[in-house]
């Protein structure tokens, strides 16, 4: 069963990582961090904030390392597309990937019906995951897109 991860801000798809591939996060983290340094940046919250190319080239050697989904829509579109809302079945265990209106993004993890969301301290099953994050953003200005491992 996948152990819920605490993440630091900015950190949920280190946290992912962590969750679904059975790492620390202390060890992904390390692994971010000499990734980072390859790419000319100091640190993976530098690199986070720089909003360009070179995140998504750290997240796809992570997510290639690991088996992990590289933040595919449902109909396998990339980031800046504008992906059709699917209805997530959590069979198995993978990832949630949830896109606010404004572009914000958030990346959580499942396993067999329960979501392992890094912002919360214990997993929990989809609706009431949902009601739980309703409370922190209205839902309607959320796009949840499943993906699976």
């Amino acid at each position: 069963m996948i152990k819920l991860v605490a993440q630091k801000r900015n950190e949920c798809y280190l946290a992912v990582v962590a969750m679904l591939s059975g790492k620390t996060i202390k060890q992904i983290r390390y692994e971010a961090h000499i990734l980072c340094r390859s790419l000319g940046y100091l640190t993976y919250d530098q690199l986070w904030h720089a909003h360009n190319g070179n995140w998504y080239k750290l997240e796809k050697v992570l997510s290639t390392r690991y088996h992990i989904p590289f933040w595919e829509g449902c109909n396998g579109s990339r980031p800046g597309d504008k992906p059709d809302e699917c209805t997530p079945t959590l069979d198995g265990r993978g990832t949630i990937e949830i896109v606010y209106i404004g572009g914000t993004a958030h990346i959580v993890a499942f396993e067999n019906g329960y979501v392992f969301d890094s912002i919360f301290d214990k997993p929990l099953a989809y609706k009431q995951w949902l009601k739980k994050l309703n409370t922190l953003h209205p839902i309607d200005t959320v796009k949840v897109k499943r993906i699976q491992c």
